[in-house]
């Protein structure tokens, strides 16, 4: 954390903060990723919670919705589906 410029170290901290009190494992792990690896990890522990939330007999309709775009208030993230060239893939699910 004090090798993180000031806005980096505050948005760590904001994460942190989030993912413990989501109840996250190895909440510093997922920042240190996130962060400094620029990998999404707490978009992917946040979609991997939404998933357990829609529960296991989720339609096919509504766990798509959920991968092809959301987000997360209290972490601070959001993802949307795109192609291999970042384009924004959007999908018409009837029910």
């Amino acid at each position: 954390m004090a090798a993180l410029e000031p806005p980096e170290r505050r948005r760590a901290k904001r994460l942190i903060d989030g993912l413990t009190e989501a109840g996250a494992p190895d909440v510093e792990g997922i920042a240190r990723r996130d962060i400094v690896g620029e990998i999404p990890a707490a978009a992917a522990f946040a979609i991997a919670r939404q998933l357990q939330d829609l529960g296991k007999d989720a339609s096919p309709a509504k766990v798509a919705r959920l991968l092809a775009g959301g987000r997360d208030e209290d972490l601070g993230v959001r993802w949307h589906l795109v192609d291999g060239d970042g384009r924004p893939i959007t999908l018409d699910i009837d029910g």
